[in-house]
Formats: structure tokens, C-alpha cells, sequence
């Protein structure tokens, strides 16, 4: 079998605020993982660094994301 997905996404807010809801749930409830979609993380006083990972994509670079301190 073979899909082709020819710009798939939806422009309704609504849909779209659900979706994330959604994946929030799913993530928080450790139903999915980031794991293989986030190669790097930054805390925030690095943000500078994030930012220079986005604009250079060194090696093995996916996605970043920029963590908050827990209080």
C-alpha cells in the first residue's frame, strides 16, 4: 500500500486547538513519546543556543525544544 498526502492540515481553529489538546493528554499520559522526534533541549537560559541550533542544523538535528524550570 503507498498514501500520498498532498497538503493535509486543517485551517479551522477549532480542529486544530483539539488536536493539540489531544496530544497534550496523550503525551502527559505517557501514550506517546517525543523521544524520536526531539534530538535536542535547551533550558531556558540557553535560548540563545536553541536558536543557533535551529539556523545551523548540526548533525543528528530534528527538533528542539526549550525546557522551563519546575517549581
Amino acid at each position: 500500500m503507498a498514501f500520498t498526502l498532498v497538503n493535509a492540515h486543517f485551517r479551522d481553529v477549532n480542529v486544530i486547538m483539539r488536536g493539540m489538546a489531544t496530544g497534550m493528554r496523550l503525551l502527559a499520559g505517557g501514550v506517546l513519546s517525543m523521544d524520536g522526534l526531539v534530538s535536542h533541549r535547551f533550558p531556558l537560559e540557553e535560548i540563545n543556543a536553541a536558536f543557533a541550533a535551529l539556523r545551523d542544523k548540526p548533525d543528528g538535528f530534528v527538533k528542539a525544544v526549550v525546557t522551563f524550570p519546575e517549581e
